[in-house]
């Protein structure tokens, strides 16, 4: 298996690194939201090391390659960073210093069949109302209260996250008055807000047609992440120009501009607490696989809170790392992912540029249910992605060659048995297993794309035991903490911790997904340098500088 190039850090190199000067902050895992908050820290002038336990930097950003053939394992599509005045698109030019390039996915990204039917929703918030309009035209006045819920969530925004930003107590008690201001839709299942809208399921199952993108169903899931992603993408999607990789690779050299640097083959095993002159715990470095310990001012964990609390000491592990299960918050699903691999280029294959959403009934939420109990139902939903037909640079780096993924849930009873064994060394019973869903997952991808039949060169599957390997996340999961309704109403889901010098990033502390986990990076590189979000905010005329060029210019953020 190969790796991207510039990517992998030895540990000599750590050594030798660490031991030149002292460090501000370590940021445990490279995912984006860990490298938002480094290269945001490091633009303010700090020095931040990153440490990686996996080989290559980038969490669910990274790519991999395998017999010639290049996939993303997580990345598939973002939204608003095409605009580089919206937020998202200013922040990926701020921490990438103008490298990460985008292409768009054109005037519809999403196709979703339903029963055998599809549907292209266009982008553009009145094209897509229009079109929903058109497809459902007894369904005028749901469809205009949806579009306004949908529509009006970043108004709320704010509000719904205000118990993020501190855990001080009389901050707490005012954003608790504020919150009671907030209309209680957002904070109900999204079965029920557009149950009480309408009784057309397939208007239902349209709308809710990208439920893959949190891991749950309009029957579980909160409407305010629905609402969050529809909104996300209203005006279109992009891929980032070179695949996923591009992402950590751009971001990198904005991190070591300060001195600091991103290391992989970092195991951390536990992070370091003292006590202050007051005797109040607080976070001094880590310590890691190999024994050795490294110190630093403040320590941020992007490796989500499940994991983090396995890093802290039992005794000092403060009430804000309680089992999420206390509070009736889970771990998110768990996914297969088959990574397909063909000869000839995507034109020669008439791969589409668009996402595929395969569902084979409008309720989505019984579906699944039915398929936990019994595997061998239908599964409840098949999503389909071709990166290499969106990139623009693919067709170079990978000529007569294309790619793509298929990404299903699956319950992880399936694979639990092998749950601790050691990865590539499970058994035969375990690579037969494989091979059936594997074999599954290709009968989806022929009925669909059936001039695919014969071109198939790869076919590699990712279990949920494959995400707990590379990903350290306990049950296999993707999304970290499940978006349910009481996932967001829980306080301690924030980036300050009560251990003093120990903060959260990461799409535990605001959502999942790329958007939502580097957005916690802003929100947690601010509580660390001691600035408030407005007046990081403020910083944002430094965001986007052109020269006589026209070249984009970041200066050091002061």
């Amino acid at each position: 298996m190969k790796v991207r190039t510039g990517l992998r850090y030895r540990k000599k190199r750590l050594q030798q690194s660490i031991s030149q000067q002292p460090i501000d902050h370590i940021v445990i895992g490279s995912g984006i939201g860990g490298l938002t908050t480094a290269a945001l820290l490091s633009r303010l002038g700090r020095k931040v090391i990153v440490l990686e336990q996996h080989y290559t930097a980038g969490g669910f950003t990274h790519s991999f390659e395998q017999d010639g053939f290049e996939w993303d394992v997580g990345v598939h599509y973002i939204g608003q960073v095409g605009n580089k005045f919206s937020t998202v698109g200013m922040l990926f030019n701020l921490i990438s210093e103008g490298r990460l390039k985008w292409d768009s996915m054109g005037e519809f990204y999403d196709e979703f069949i339903v029963n055998g039917v599809s549907y292209k929703p266009p982008v553009g918030a009145r094209a897509y109302k229009r079109y929903l309009k058109e497809q459902f035209p007894y369904e005028g006045k749901a469809i205009d209260q949806y579009c306004a819920y949908m529509q009006r969530v970043e108004l709320w925004l704010p509000f719904i996250f205000s118990n993020r930003v501190s855990n001080k107590s009389w901050f707490q008690k005012a954003t608790s008055v504020l919150n009671k201001l907030l209309p209680d839709v957002y904070l109900k299942t999204t079965s029920q807000v557009l149950d009480g809208l309408t009784d057309n399921a397939t208007l239902k199952a349209v709308i809710t047609g990208q439920w893959g993108d949190c891991g749950l169903p309009a029957g579980q899931s909160a409407f305010l992440i629905h609402c969050l992603i529809a909104h996300h993408y209203i005006d279109g999607a992009w891929y980032p120009r070179g695949g996923s990789a591009e992402i950590a690779r751009t971001i990198i050299p904005t991190i070591q501009k300060s001195g600091g640097e991103v290391f992989t083959y970092a195991d951390v095993q536990e992070i370091l607490l003292d006590e202050d002159e007051k005797g109040h715990s607080c976070a001094v470095g880590v310590r890691l696989a190999d024994g050795e310990s490294i110190y630093c001012n403040s320590v941020i964990s992007a490796c989500g809170y499940a994991v983090t609390k396995q890093l802290l000491p039992a005794e000092n592990s403060p009430a804000i790392y309680q089992q999420a299960k206390d509070q009736n918050v889970d771990a998110s699903a768990c996914h297969l992912a088959l990574y397909v691999g063909m000869e000839g280029s995507p034109q020669e294959l008439q791969l589409p540029v668009h996402n595929l959403w395969l569902q084979q009934t409008t309720n989505a939420t019984a579906s699944l249910a039915e398929f936990e109990e019994n595997p061998d139902k239908p599964f409840p939903f098949v999503y389909l992605s071709c990166a290499s037909a969106r990139d623009s640079s693919w067709s170079e780096r990978f000529p007569g060659k294309s790619t793509l993924e298929l990404v299903a849930v699956v319950p992880k009873s399936v694979f639990e048995p092998w749950q601790g064994t050691p990865w590539g060394k499970r058994g035969d019973e375990y690579l037969a297993l494989k091979q059936k869903w594997t074999n599954r997952l290709l009968d989806v991808l022929y009925k669909e794309l059936p001039q695919l039949k014969g071109k198939v060169k790869v076919a590699e599957l990712s279990t949920p035991l494959s995400t707990e390997y590379f990903m350290r996340y306990n049950d296999g999961e993707i999304y970290g903490l499940s978006h349910t309704p009481e996932r967001f109403k829980q306080d301690w889901l924030r980036p300050e911790s009560d251990i003093k010098g120990l903060y959260m990033s990461g799409q535990d502390v605001l959502t999942a997904g790329v958007a939502g986990a580097a957005m916690s990076g802003v929100l947690t590189s601010t509580l660390v340098v001691g600035k408030s979000v407005y007046d990081f905010k403020k910083l944002g005329k430094h965001w986007l500088q052109q020269d006589q060029n026209g070249t984009y210019k970041f200066p050091i953020l002061k």
